[in-house]
């Protein structure tokens, strides 16, 4: 526990001394944030310098299920107030989140707090904090305005989990540790609800919006003289802290383990230690990959430099694959393949990108002729109505070639000449099936003879003890 404690300090040291240098306006919690797209943008930049910290607070995230608990307003900026009584939102806030924390840490809990003192942290660094730790739970803590008579403690959830899901479910068990562990109340007209943003399709509340895990923001009480009786001392605060802390580790225990999808993103808790997968994990038989924040992956991915395939449900992928019209191999180990492949007793070539190679294919100055299934060839192909010879090795051949004690002839480009052929100012005559032919040859009514090599006699030949004479064409002349 020292050590752990050591590290949770280490990590708000950093985080102070990180937004330390960052100048960025205030906005306040229950503003709707106009500039959406700019403050996501911001939220991003703020969540990958985080990730970029090599830091043992990053990694220490890692090691175990974290929450991070977001004590609301702070510094500058008060929040709700109440005059009359001398309370001030933010600092009924620290209060209660101090309490959640130390609950949370006492049940071996990683915590991380956005703020512990009365410091000013802007809200995309709340949401960059949690992202970029890869945070497994946030819970923003509030107390609401003491405008009007507000009775009650209230949770809001993401309108992602509207009609179910763990932020909603979060909400529900916070609320209800609320009722059963306190002398508050919950409000009687929608204790556990959520807010839409005015786009219709996200989120109101930034920091419910901008953050990639459960999130919820619990307004405990409202600031007027009769509700704020549930936190008006330090034991008080102290009795809702711990109930709040209670419901959060109720819902760790009882709603993580196995697969959680979030927003759209998948990740998965082991069930017996409630920690979130991180890089390669077996499960039910097959690999998945979360990235570092635990968000399952899919699609192609670049890991150990080494290229892996993952379906739409996560899964690695082995074997042959077909994507995108192109035939990958991925072999047992999951690992794109590239260059030559045997696989089944065939020769297969896939390209640097992995991509199955069709056709003619040149490699290290030699032609290669792969087959419609990819399978390299060897021996006679015909292609395009040309014979080609390859080697047992695949590589194309050309000029003179002795096959089963028949000599070919294939040109530069490899294709089996027939007919007369000019070869080194000497002319051979190469049957219809590519066979070079010897001895006598009857062609269109006339008579030529081919010697042993092939090469086609002119003027006179003594042959079986007999004098021939062939005219400059190779035509015998007759008596």
């Amino acid at each position: 526990m020292k050590k752990i404690l050591k590290k949770l300090s280490i990590m708000y040291m950093f985080i102070l001394l990180f937004f330390a240098s960052t100048t960025v306006n205030s906005m306040a919690y229950h503003n709707e944030d106009e500039e959406q797209l700019q403050t996501d943008a911001l939220v991003e930049k703020l969540e990958q310098q985080i990730k970029n910290q090599k830091t043992q607070a990053q990694a220490y995230s890692k090691t175990g299920f974290t929450v991070v608990i977001d004590a609301g307003h702070g510094g500058k900026d008060s929040g709700a107030a109440n005059d009359e009584l001398g309370f001030e939102e933010k600092y009924l806030n620290l209060d209660i989140a101090r309490a959640i924390e130390k609950r949370l840490k006492d049940k071996g809990v990683n915590v991380v707090m956005t703020r512990n003192s009365d410091v000013f942290v802007q809200l995309a660094q709340r949401a960059a904090i949690a992202n970029g730790l890869g945070a497994d739970l946030f819970v923003s803590v509030h107390n609401d305005t003491q405008t009007g008579n507000g009775d009650g403690s209230h949770i809001i959830h993401s309108v992602t989990d509207n009609k179910g899901g763990m932020s909603k479910t979060l909400a529900t068990n916070i609320g209800n540790s609320i009722k059963n562990n306190t002398s508050q109340n919950l409000r009687k007209y929608n204790p556990v609800w959520s807010r839409y943003s005015s786009n219709g399709t996200s989120d109101y509340y930034a920091v419910i919006r901008q953050t990639k895990m459960p999130a919820v923001i619990v307004e405990h009480a409202y600031m007027n003289a009769n509700d704020i009786k549930a936190v008006d001392t330090p034991e008080k605060r102290k009795i809702m802290g711990t109930a709040v802390a209670d419901g959060i580790y109720n819902t760790i225990q009882n709603n993580f383990g196995g697969w959680m999808k979030y927003k759209g993103a998948w990740r998965y808790y082991d069930p017996q230690d409630k920690t979130k997968a991180i890089g390669w994990e077996l499960i039910s038989g097959s690999w998945y990959y979360f990235d570092d924040t635990g968000i399952m992956q899919t699609g192609w991915k670049k890991i150990n430099n080494n290229w892996y395939y993952l379906d739409n449900s996560g899964a690695m992928q082995t074997g042959w694959k077909k994507i995108n019209n192109n035939w990958y191999y991925l072999d047992n180990s999951g690992a794109m393949q590239t260059g030559w492949e045997k696989i089944d007793n065939l020769w297969y070539y896939l390209e640097a990108s992995g991509e199955m190679q069709k056709g003619w294919k040149k490699i290290n100055n030699n032609w290669y002729y792969l087959d419609f299934d990819g399978s390299m060839q060897t021996g006679w192909k015909k292609v395009d109505n040309i014979w080609y010879y390859l080697e047992t090795t695949g590589e194309m051949q050309t000029g003179w070639r002795k096959i089963n004690n028949q000599w070919y002839y294939l040109d530069d480009s490899g294709a089996m000449q027939i007919g007369w052929k000019k070869i080194n100012n000497v002319w051979y005559y190469l049957e219809t099936n590519g066979a070079m032919k010897t001895g006598w040859l009857n062609l269109n009514d006339k008579i030529y003879y081919l010697k042993g090599d092939g090469s086609m006699v002119t003027g006179s030949i003594v042959i079986e003890n007999k004098t021939y004479n062939f005219n400059e064409n190779g035509e015998l002349v007759k008596n």
